[in-house]
């Protein structure tokens, strides 16, 4: 598991390259005018892409308007992946020595 900061000042363009080249399958954005909308509109160029993950709440409309313009791609807010972990807690998993950072 790597991080890669995408921006939202990138371009159209650099989104992509940026989140292919990593081959990031899972992106967590800010909120959706700024951020999630902007992944959408892309949606068609990313080639291992599965996940978006949004920090603030969803409206019933922009969860609709995400499976429209990406119904390839899973929509959730980070309260939704917290409650997975309650859901189905596992114990933590100490580093090794022999693990990269």
């Amino acid at each position: 598991c790597i991080t890669v900061a995408i921006y939202e000042t990138f371009g159209q363009d650099v989104i992509p390259y940026v989140i292919n080249h990593a081959e990031i399958s899972l992106v967590v954005s800010s909120n959706w005018t700024d951020a999630t909308s902007k992944l959408l509109s892309a949606a068609d160029k990313f080639e291992k892409l599965k996940y978006i993950v949004q920090m603030d709440p969803l409206t019933d409309e922009q969860r609709t308007e995400a499976k429209q313009k990406a119904p390839k791609l899973k929509l959730m807010t980070f309260a939704e992946v917290e409650g997975f972990g309650k859901e189905k807690p596992r114990d933590p998993t100490p580093p090794k020595s022999t693990d990269l950072a």
